[in-house]
């Protein structure tokens, strides 16, 4: 919508775009968060985090404008 799109076209791109999303999420985060507390030691885990976001928002603006 901030784009200039109706709601109609909005609706329409999160339908179409939402399974691929919702398979992203869960084969990147899982893991991320796994070696965040299994491995990351706790003063660094912001830092870690921050940087996992920093590529996945990179991917997920790759889907946005690709897909």
């Amino acid at each position: 919508m901030l784009e200039g799109s109706s709601g109609k076209e909005a609706f329409h791109e999160y339908c179409r775009k939402f399974v691929t999303l919702f398979e992203l999420d869960l084969c990147f985060w899982p893991p991320v968060q796994t070696v965040n507390f299994l491995i990351v030691p706790p003063k660094y885990r912001v830092i870690y985090v921050m940087i996992a976001m920093f590529f996945y928002n990179t991917v997920l603006t790759y889907v946005k404008h690709n897909l």
